[in-house]
């Protein structure tokens, strides 16, 4: 069958703007109006109100953003939820700005506010892509990023910037109109509603840019083949850090570069051939000091949806050492989760033993007890060990529920262990 050609990013202008349009947006955008009505009240609950909208549209949008990167035409059929890891940074980098423009103009006057707004602005849209892609904020903020996306993408950006700005134009002026002549219980979801067309149209611009010139930008759209691109900015810079890593081996100083490494895996977002190497050169040093890299290397591997390969990895630390737990205990957690999801159950107990062996008294342990202690008793038939595990929750302080949970749990367990 014949391949349907992909549309160049001008002809698929007017489309984006129409884009609004789409029964799915204009739901989500009624709803969002609706529901700002609350902003209308007086004192902190209107406040509150007017915060929780605020997200909501920001949360959708940026799902919007992220759907139209990866080549997906369809609105996200809900709100996204409020407390998504890039919408919450979203809003961080929006504080910041905020902060900026506000000392900015305490500092040094007028002319200096109107100055970082144009400069915020026209930074702003790199800014948002970068969340979107990487989810780093400390990336997006890196000068190199927006010198990296200017020159590559300069001509659609531009064209973008310039529609995004119509855009908001528009719906400031509609927010204008409506807060001056009429009541609030009708601006407010007036302008909402209008403001939300115009963030669902301008992500979803952004979105459609980045996809059309997605080989430029260094970007692997979900489902897309392998195609030839240009390295992304962090692609590149671990290229240059495993340059300098091969060259201090073939110096035979390992030291070094393992430190070099272990610099940079620390100080900044690394990839997978980054971890890989440090992996290696750390076969020869103290088990501690493996496993500390083993929990980043989790870590990155679950924030870059490799749970598969995140599942072995701990697997492997765990025949290693059987108290192996990553430093971070919300980390466990979904590794934990993740195993149960995909019927590893004998990786979940063994990782919720760890979990208690190094945290006795964490906040969760009654909740891990409680799992390791059903685990225990199902795949191996040792009430003795159940038993135990269920003790241990008890002095763990646990809440009213987890405690009457652990005690009918308890008188489940038959009364002598079978032989």
């Amino acid at each position: 069958p014949a391949t349907r050609r992909e549309l160049p990013f001008w002809e698929q202008l007017p489309q984006v703007l129409l884009y609004p349009l789409h029964a799915s947006v204009l739901l989500a955008s009624a709803a969002l109006s609706l529901f700002s009505v609350l902003a209308s009240l007086p004192g902190l609950v209107g406040t509150i109100m007017l915060c929780i909208t605020w997200l909501a549209t920001y949360g959708y949008g940026f799902e919007i953003l992220r759907r139209s990167a990866h080549g997906n035409p369809a609105p996200p059929e809900q709100l996204g939820e409020l407390f998504d890891g890039g919408v919450l940074r979203l809003v961080a980098l929006m504080v910041l700005c905020l902060a900026a423009v506000i000392c900015g103009t305490v500092l040094f006057g007028a002319w200096a506010m109107l100055g970082l707004t144009a400069l915020l602005f026209v930074l702003h849209p790199v800014w948002l892509i970068s969340l979107a892609l990487d989810g780093s904020l400390r990336q997006a903020l890196n000068p190199a990023t927006a010198i990296f996306t200017l020159q590559r993408i300069a001509g659609p950006y531009a064209v973008s910037l310039l529609l995004i700005g119509v855009l908001q134009f528009a719906a400031l002026l509609l927010y204008a109109l409506a807060h001056r002549g009429l009541p609030g219980v009708l601006a407010w979801p007036l302008s909402t509603f209008g403001y939300a067309m115009a963030l669902a149209a301008s992500f979803r611009l952004l979105g459609v840019m980045v996809h059309s010139h997605r080989h430029e930008l260094g970007f692997q759209a979900d489902g897309a083949p392998s195609e030839e691109r240009l390295p992304s900015p962090t692609e590149r810079a671990d290229q240059a850090l495993l340059t300098k890593v091969d060259g201090l081996l073939q110096e035979g100083r390992r030291d070094s570069a393992r430190q070099l490494l272990q610099q940079s895996v620390r100080s900044s977002p690394a990839g997978d051939a980054v971890h890989e190497q440090l992996q290696a050169l750390l076969a020869d040093q103290p088990l501690a000091e493996r496993q500390a890299h083993t929990g980043q290397w989790l870590l990155h591997l679950l924030q870059s949806g490799q749970s598969l390969r995140a599942l072995g990895l701990w697997r492997a630390a765990l025949a290693e050492d059987a108290h192996f737990c990553p430093t971070l205990t919300s980390t466990a957690e979904q590794l934990v989760q993740l195993a149960s999801e995909r019927n590893q159950r004998q990786l979940a107990h063994d990782g919720l033993r760890a979990l208690l062996h190094q945290h006795r008294q964490a906040p969760g342990a009654a909740g891990w007890a409680l799992q390791a202690a059903l685990l225990t008793c199902d795949l191996h038939g040792d009430v003795a060990a159940a038993r135990q595990l269920i003790a241990q929750g008890l002095g763990s302080q646990p809440s009213a529920e987890l405690e009457r949970r652990l005690h009918a749990a308890l008188a489940t367990l038959p009364a002598d262990t079978p032989a």
